[in-house]
């Protein structure tokens, strides 16, 4: 296989793509944004609970209702949480294949093109490396 400027091309574009997915992934998956903080979830149904002066004793039911609202948004803010660090962990074993693949392609071409090499070249690099 002959490097040529589509090849190396085309591996950049590869390349590109591997780790603008890893940067946008691990963006979602480790900042801090709304979605991603269960305390910013459950804290907009505390402010409910407050604007209408939701009280325990008087109306269980609507308590009941935010209580059980609060916790499902909690469980899925979590549950997208474990999912944008599996994919970010999924992306980035991807882009390492993808690297240890275009590696191994290199150096097996190399280890080729030294075979190739016709006998005397070999036995004068075996003598220069012997000395």
């Amino acid at each position: 296989m002959k490097l040529t400027s589509r090849s190396i091309f085309v591996w950049f574009f590869i390349l590109s793509i591997y780790l603008l997915v890893l940067v946008g992934i691990g963006q979602v998956a480790f900042t801090k944004q709304y979605f991603n903080e269960a305390d910013s979830m459950v804290g907009e149904f505390l402010e409910i609970k407050k604007k209408y002066a939701v009280e325990p004793e008087k109306d269980a039911d609507t308590d009941s209702l935010i209580n059980s609202l609060m916790e499902e948004s909690a469980n899925s803010s979590n549950d997208l949480q474990e999912l944008a660090s599996q994919s970010f962990n999924i992306i980035l074993g991807a882009l390492l294949a993808f690297l240890s693949a275009s590696a191994t392609v290199v150096f097996q071409e190399l280890q080729n093109r030294s075979s190739d090499e016709p006998d005397d070249d070999k036995e004068k690099r075996e003598v220069d490396n012997a000395l």
